[in-house]
């Protein structure tokens, strides 16, 4: 990303700050700067599974602008906000935009409100103007944020049976009066899903069902099966959402 130069001491924050966030997911995260003219050449690099890094990406829409809140260098207030919202769209649209422009821009402004015109999705949501699109679109930043620790692995849990309920009804042709377990059965009987997902769902639903009647927490014995299976069910929404098209 090019940025001016003036900005140099608040990139580098900014670059800090998403580099702290990337490595606490276990991201190997690492930038570096070229200079030359008026404009500074920054670079950002992530290695590591695509779905942290979507994760990642998503954290930092939401948290960058909040660390150039407090940023008291050159550039300082209304300025350091947008430069932070630019960076990260100019990111965002460099990453995963080449459907918009081959050539998507690489400058960050300072001047207006720069926002990434495309969506990291984290699983496979519905292009837009899909009916289920909009809702599977907060389905996947809901599950983003509980990846990156923003959200507890209640709502997480909650999040993702929503999601995944929509998803069968939609790919099977359900009615609302159709149970999840035999929903669960349909699909397996579908080849959509096979042992191994029907096993995982089954668990899930059991660890929603358990935490219903635990006082709407997850208790603590299964605090570890419950993560565990969250990612496994991640896997398997993420085939099905697929099948929405």
């Amino acid at each position: 990303m090019k940025v001016r130069n003036e900005f140099d001491d608040l990139v580098r924050a900014l670059m800090r700050a998403a580099q702290a966030r990337g490595r606490r997911l276990g991201l190997d995260v690492r930038f570096r700067r070229r200079g030359g003219g008026r404009l500074s050449e920054w670079e950002l690099i992530a290695d590591g599974p695509g779905v942290l890094i979507a994760a990642w990406a998503q954290q930092l829409e939401r948290e960058l602008p909040i660390v150039a809140e407090g940023f008291t260098g050159r550039g300082h207030g209304a300025t350091a906000v947008r430069v932070a919202r630019s960076l990260v769209a100019r990111f965002v649209e460099l990453c995963v935009g080449d459907t918009l422009s081959p050539y998507p821009s690489d400058v960050v402004v300072s001047s207006r409100d720069d926002e990434p015109r495309v969506f990291w999705p984290i699983l496979d949501p519905p292009d837009r103007g899909h009916p289920l699109s909009d809702r599977l679109t907060l389905a996947d930043e809901q599950i983003g944020r509980w990846i990156v620790g923003d959200l507890p692995d209640e709502i997480g849990l909650e999040e993702m049976h929503t999601a995944l309920e929509i998803v069968l009804r939609s790919v099977l042709a359900a009615g609302n009066n159709t149970r999840f377990p035999a929903l669960l059965d349909r699909a397996r009987a579908a080849d959509l899903i096979g042992d191994d997902g029907h096993e995982a769902l089954t668990r899930l639903n059991a660890h929603r069902r358990a935490v219903k009647h635990h006082g709407g927490v997850v208790p603590i014995e299964d605090q570890g099966a419950v993560r565990t299976d969250l990612w496994r069910v991640a896997d398997v929404l993420d085939r099905l959402q697929g099948r929405t098209d």
